[in-house]
């Protein structure tokens, strides 16, 4: 199970929920799970361009669609690209179809954010439930 958890940072350099919304997945999150079962957490300090929190939650989507599907990650993750407005067709010189597709790793925090919104509609269309 993946899901990508936004705090704030409060006095004393407490870690806050930054909304109701927040909290709740989270507490979702840890009701999945045993005790004692062992979690990894990343935090990192949103900034205005992409984060490395959004480049982790595309990549843990395809991984869960590709899951779910049973298709190929990187065929999901050209299929969510395709899905998100980041590859373009064109014609080379000879009339040949070519698709440029963007790496995520260029794409800026509104680009990721439409592929997040890409993986969760795709989990939709096929009765894979993201979040």
């Amino acid at each position: 199970m993946y899901t990508i958890i936004e705090h704030v940072v409060g006095e004393k350099n407490t870690l806050l929920f930054s909304s109701e919304k927040e909290k709740h997945k989270y507490e979702r999150m840890l009701s999945h799970l045993k005790s004692g079962t062992k979690i990894h957490a990343m935090y990192e300090v949103i900034k205005d361009d992409h984060s490395l929190v959004q480049l982790a939650k595309v990549h843990a989507l395809i991984r869960e669609l590709a899951h779910c599907t049973g298709n190929d990650f990187d065929d999901v993750k050209l299929e969510v690209k395709r899905k998100a407005g980041l590859t373009i067709k064109s014609k080379d010189n000879e009339g040949k179809s070519i698709e440029y597709v963007k790496s995520f790793a260029d794409c800026s925090k509104e680009q990721l954010s439409l592929a997040i919104e890409a993986c969760i509609t795709i989990g939709n269309d096929v009765g894979c439930i993201l979040y």
